[in-house]
């Protein structure tokens, strides 16, 4: 299944959180449907993107951990959801904060 942010409920009160603020709304969305087993597949501009700070970057790699995502397509690559996946996206995940 595709998840589309742009049909989420939590579209119209979308904001930008700071990259080191935890707690937006449609990634939160993302993760409840990786959650129930709906999406396995993440679709994302860049890794470190997708999450923004270490609470962001860590609920992705528990998901990873527990097999929910199969993998995660950027235009660098993909990631497979494996041991070595969680290991490559960590760093990336941080890297956000650094810029």
């Amino acid at each position: 299944m595709l998840f589309d942010a742009a049909s989420s409920s939590s579209t119209s009160t979308r904001r930008h959180a700071p990259p080191k603020e935890p707690g937006r709304p449609i990634f939160g969305s993302l993760l409840r449907e990786v959650a129930k087993g709906r999406v396995t597949t993440i679709l994302c501009w860049r890794l470190d993107r997708l999450a923004r700070n270490p609470v962001d970057g860590g609920a992705v790699i528990y998901e990873l951990g527990r097999h929910n995502i199969a993998q995660m397509l950027t235009p660098e690559g993909t990631s497979e959801g494996t041991g070595d996946a969680k290991l490559i996206a960590w760093p990336q995940f941080g890297s956000r904060d650094e810029r």
